[in-house]
């Protein structure tokens, strides 16, 4: 669509003169700053129905199992290999990276919210331990999830 409002532009610009002409180049460029402003905001990434779907899927799932990639790629029509890369190419990270971050994200919320034993969390978000729980929130967050709590109360 920004090449449309380029291509509107110069149209306008070779139009005859008439006095609304600047008007409407002005209002052509504004159009085109103003999604390349939003494109810019969004790190120039539009994502589709299907994986705004597969997002869904996925917040809905954080707490019962890890949703499986292969089931992802089931509900957009793909083979696990395709879906990966179609996910990264539109969100910009692996679908399994994707997965983690956002647990962490929701771990980050319940621990600045709750006194929600920091043992069951992990469990509860798919953990194999909370040993790895705490090296995985570390690693994305920079302190282990007691200290976060603690900073979070401070």
């Amino acid at each position: 669509h920004l090449k449309s409002y380029l291509e509107s532009m110069f149209a306008a610009y070779d139009a005859e003169v008439s006095p609304f002409r600047s008007t409407e180049i002005r209002n052509w460029a504004l159009r085109f700053l103003l999604d390349m402003l939003h494109d810019a905001r969004d790190g120039g990434r539009r994502l589709t129905q299907t994986i705004l779907d597969v997002q869904d899927v996925i917040e809905e799932r954080l707490f019962e199992q890890k949703p499986l990639l292969a089931e992802l790629a089931e509900l957009m029509g793909l083979s696990e290999s395709r879906f990966k890369q179609r996910f990264k190419a539109e969100v910009g990270i692996a679908p399994g990276n994707y997965i983690t971050q956002r647990k962490i994200e929701k771990a980050r919320e319940l621990l600045s919210a709750s006194d929600v034993d920091i043992t069951n969390l992990a469990f509860d978000l798919g953990f194999s331990s909370s040993q790895y729980f705490a090296t995985t929130f570390r690693r994305y967050v920079g302190v282990t999830p007691s200290a976060y709590r603690k900073q979070c109360k401070a």
